[in-house]
């Protein structure tokens, strides 16, 4: 888990990576996006070679599997103790009343219990007050508006969302010390991801990938164990369309078509 000591991004920080006009100088900003690109880009980049974006779990678990023979990088990754995670629940360690966050702050509460420390409960307070009318407290949040309350939180240069990516990429940001969340769908009656109806859609953090054993590990804030051991191939399966083809669908108007979404957020945010 982050360090507990935590920092605000600027509030004049563009949520868009977007130079608003006037202030400095056209050259001032130019010269500023030119050392933030250099300065910023290469943690995007350097541990993420190119992995074929397909829907195939075992094409995107094979080519995990070469890219880890050839870089002799381990086949698990983990960032937390997970015999010691502690639990904790978007229903009975926050107010879940139709009044305070509802049953469906599992956005926030992944990136504020990730990266808050023992203040998680006044950053998840700070990333809802941000995320603005996006967020309801019977719909939730979808994925565009919680990155760009995330962005707002942490600096649009630490966070990135990335649509119909890979295991490779999420495998590459838990090496780096990035934090992951994505949105996927989870089985009502088993409370575990799952493609099988009845089933919602719902953010969680990745904890950690175990390529060999074919498992990933993700933060479990709903009823249940700590943490969830899904398969590789499950969890493919989960992955796929959450807000759109799950059975539950709580923003009918407002669901996003996001495919393999993850938002990876970095953990030192300055």
């Amino acid at each position: 888990m982050a360090g507990s000591t935590k920092k605000t991004a600027s509030p004049d920080a563009p949520a868009d990576g977007q130079v608003r006009r006037g202030g400095p100088g056209k050259g001032t900003w130019l010269f500023v996006l030119a050392v933030g690109s250099a300065a910023v880009y290469p943690w995007w980049s350097m541990r993420t070679p190119a992995f074929t974006a397909v829907d195939d779990a075992a094409v995107q678990v094979g080519e995990l599997k070469d890219h880890l023979a050839r870089s002799g990088e381990p086949a698990r990754v983990v960032q937390v103790d997970l015999d010691g995670h502690p639990k904790v629940s978007q229903f009975d360690d926050i107010d879940a009343s139709p009044s305070g966050y509802g049953r469906v702050a599992c956005g926030p509460i992944a990136a504020a219990v990730a990266l808050g420390g023992d203040d998680w409960p006044a950053l998840l307070a700070e990333i809802v007050a941000t995320a603005g009318d996006d967020y309801g407290a019977r719909t939730g949040i979808q994925p565009g508006p919680y990155a760009a309350a995330l962005r707002r939180t942490f600096g649009w240069w630490n966070v990135k969302a990335r649509d119909r990516t890979t295991l490779g990429v999420l495998y590459g940001a838990l090496a780096s010390d990035r934090i992951v969340i994505v949105d996927l769908k989870v089985n009502d009656d088993r409370v575990v991801p799952s493609d099988q109806p009845p089933n919602y859609a719902h953010f969680a953090r990745v904890l950690g990938i175990d390529v060999r054993e074919g498992e990933i590990y993700l933060d479990n804030t709903l009823h249940g164990p700590s943490y969830w051991t899904v398969s590789l191939e499950d969890f493919m399966a989960a992955w796929r369309l959450p807000e759109t083809s799950a059975s539950v669908v709580l923003d009918a108007e407002g669901a996003e078509g996001v495919d393999r979404w993850a938002v990876i957020v970095d953990a030192g945010w300055p």
